[in-house]
């Protein structure tokens, strides 16, 4: 810029009046350039302040979203091996039941076996004191053995049942 275009020439030089209003307004402009600055400065340290606890939120999200990937996984495979036991589970209670028919099948024909056979007569004992029935103790006792073979049975099912709610509950809970 040239300087005869911004002030009048006096006898001595410049106008002073008129440099000095011309120093006085670049003061005031650098003034408002300065505080705008300062304004600026703040902002973005205060942006800057906020981002630094942006990211250390966002590490905490990131660990805590690992944290929780790994806690899915290992509900899912709790979860699958429950799902394995209930299956075993529900093998082995059909096991039980199948063995349990069985058993009252079994016990079911020593009685009727001992009904359909005739107890033979002692060869000491009068005629009169012949028995055509089965001795009730023989009966008796083939009755007692199956129902406590089919009362173990029954417990034990009871047992590996409420082991598997047990577990299943721990795994609802886990959830």
């Amino acid at each position: 810029m040239e300087n005869s275009k911004l002030f009048q020439v006096s006898e001595q030089g410049y106008n002073c009046s008129q440099v000095d209003s011309y120093i006085a307004s670049i003061k005031t402009e650098y003034k408002k350039l300065y505080e705008y600055s300062r304004g600026f400065d703040a902002k973005i340290k205060e942006k800057d302040s906020e981002i630094s606890a942006l990211k250390e939120e966002n590490a905490r999200l990131a660990e805590n979203f690992e944290k929780c990937k790994q806690a899915a996984a290992n509900v899912e495979a709790a979860y699958n091996k429950a799902k394995e036991e209930a299956l075993a589970a529900g093998n082995k209670a059909e096991e039980l039941e199948k063995k349990l028919a069985g058993l009252s099948q079994n016990a079911d024909s020593p009685v009727s076996k001992a009904e359909d056979e005739p107890v033979p007569a002692p060869a000491a004992a009068p005629a009169q004191e012949e028995k055509s029935a089965p001795a009730p103790s023989a009966e008796h006792d083939a009755l007692l053995k199956s129902l406590s073979v089919m009362q173990l049975l029954s417990e034990e099912v009871v047992r590996e049942n409420s082991e598997l709610r047990a577990k299943l509950d721990a795994i609802k809970a886990g959830l």
